[in-house]
């Protein structure tokens, strides 16, 4: 008998992590209620269920929820990055999305990257071959149609077609970034540690057949340039129970013994989810526990969670919706100042600050603001590289910046001017 099958009331009957398998005081009671026959013919359906996902999890696969919430947040923009822990089923999600752009749209293309053409054929290509629908493994090669894979070296010339002019191709980043210019994909699927300046050039490959992009990966290196670009400033809209962190603040902002599950980016076409390992039914999470037992927070956070926590020190880390609030609560009196960061070849930074009779301090204005584009964006350096605000429309003397804090202030009062001494000097 296999270790994957048990014997209960006198039937072998497989098991598996999602379709209950029953007991035999529930097998007496359907005997009882439908007879033998009609039995029989029950748990005969439940094995040919459970078949059929073997041999087509195209059709008969199961999908968590996690999988449907990672679709409506594709839907609503442009970008998903999607980080989880260990076995969390990332990789099956995107495979799986894959291949039903490619069979369900004619003339599509998708192109899937992977750190390096060995790691392509072993994770990417060996999932999507999973994923392929059964009649395209068998099919013959024509004029449009060529499908030919192996396990050992995957598919052949990193690509394939479908009988429908689908296109599959498969890209590594060990590959010169112009592998990648000139290529117009619908979709765009680039599985773990993905290079910053690949994705931002990635971008501009999806604007002709308004594409979209999954990212992939377990944040295993930590709070990567990537890990900052989508998650710095996402405002975090869902969380969920932590089951190895439960009694600790393990996110500011979000309640004790909880880790984030749906984030907005301050992208506006850009979402994150994070599958945590414990929603993936096919992977044991006892044996992850087990592994990260005796473990740090940091550690259990990223292989469980796929949360990596940035190690670098804030002046705000505990930011967070709670600080941002509508225009209309902010109040109309109070004690104005102003900060002022001076330059010459990019735009002067400006703020405006209101204290409250109750010393509540609230930043209701400051130059450039977002018309103008992001002041800082992420980079390799800690501190990101500069962002089109400090760029656009940067070069102006000093009467035009006296002109232009009038225009802002309006007749305001202001209590105290700062700034930057050298600069003032």
């Amino acid at each position: 008998m296999s270790s994957n099958t048990e014997v209960v009331a006198g039937m072998t009957l497989t098991k598996h992590p999602i379709i209950h398998l029953p007991t035999e005081d529930e097998i007496l009671s359907l005997v009882q209620t439908v007879g033998t026959d009609g039995t029989i013919e029950i748990l005969n359906r439940r094995e040919e269920k459970i078949k059929a996902e073997e041999q087509d999890p195209y059709r008969h696969g199961y999908e968590p929820q996690s999988w449907a919430d990672a679709d409506e947040l594709l839907m609503s923009g442009t970008e998903l990055l999607i980080m989880g822990g260990n076995r969390a089923g990332k990789t099956e999600y995107a495979a799986k999305r894959v291949m039903q752009i490619l069979s369900t749209r004619p003339n599509c293309r998708v192109w899937c990257l992977h750190t390096t053409s060995q790691t392509s054929i072993q994770m990417q290509q060996a999932a999507i071959w999973k994923y392929m629908p059964p009649e395209f493994k068998t099919a013959r090669k024509t004029k449009v149609t060529n499908i030919q894979y192996s396990q050992k070296n995957g598919f052949t010339d990193a690509t394939f077609v479908l009988p429908n002019k689908s296109q599959c191709f498969f890209m590594n980043y060990g590959q010169e970034k112009k592998v990648i210019e000139g290529g117009e994909p619908d979709l765009i699927w680039c599985d773990e540690l993905v290079p910053q300046d690949w994705i931002e050039t990635l971008r501009y490959r999806l604007v002709t057949r308004s594409g979209k992009m999954i990212l992939t990966f377990t944040p295993i290196t930590g709070f990567t340039p990537v890990v900052k670009e989508y998650v710095s400033g996402c405002r975090i809209k869902k969380s969920l129970f932590a089951d190895l962190l439960p009694d600790t603040q393990n996110v500011p902002g979000i309640p004790k013994g909880y880790m984030p599950y749906i984030a907005q980016c301050t992208r506006a076409s850009s979402n994150v989810i994070w599958f945590h390992s414990i929603l993936n039914k096919y992977s044991p999470f006892s044996q992850i526990k087990l592994a990260l037992s005796g473990r740090g927070p940091y550690e259990v956070k990223i292989r469980a969670y796929g949360w990596a926590d940035s190690l670098a020190g804030s002046q705000f880390n505990r930011f967070g919706d709670a600080h941002i609030i509508a225009d209309s609560q902010i109040p109309t009196e109070g004690t104005n100042y102003m900060a002022i960061d001076p330059a010459g070849s990019r735009n002067w930074f400006m703020l405006w600050l209101r204290v409250d009779k109750n010393g509540n301090k609230y930043i209701y204005r400051e130059f450039p603001d977002i018309s103008l584009g992001e002041w800082a964006m992420s980079g390799e350096k800690a501190d990101g590289k500069p962002g089109p605000a400090q760029k656009q429309g940067a070069g102006m003397g000093l009467s035009e910046i006296k002109q232009l804090v009038l225009d802002l202030e309006k007749g305001e009062v202001i209590a105290d001017r700062y700034i930057d001494p050298r600069a003032g000097g």
